[in-house]
């Protein structure tokens, strides 16, 4: 099942910490067929802000927000959904690699 956090911090964090092996994208607040990054659920750069005290909102209150699902599957579906009609993303963390476990 797909999941858009916007403007939902604790319940983003929440879906993360239930759902391990699941997968993030990030996208700007506007959704952006130009700019959808895949992440695993697992990854530091979806899951900490560099500084938890002086980033409050910075994954789904300010300029970007996070849909998360199960499968990257369901992930492709929405990006398809937003204008990217071959269901591909802009870009793979390099950090994370998440088609390193999907494959």
């Amino acid at each position: 099942m797909l999941f858009e956090f916007k403007n939902n911090e604790q319940s983003y964090l929440r879906w993360l910490r239930k759902h391990p092996l699941g997968f993030v994208m990030n996208t700007r607040r506007s959704p952006d067929p130009a700019y959808t990054v895949l992440h695993k659920a697992l990854c530091h750069t979806v899951r900490r802000y560099p500084n938890m005290e002086t980033n409050p909102g910075g994954f789904t209150e300010n300029a970007y927000i996070k849909i998360s699902a199960d499968s990257i599957e369901e992930l492709r579906a929405w990006v398809k959904s937003i204008g990217r009609s071959d269901g591909s993303f802009s870009k793979e963390c390099e950090i994370c690699k998440p088609y390193w476990r999907q494959k």
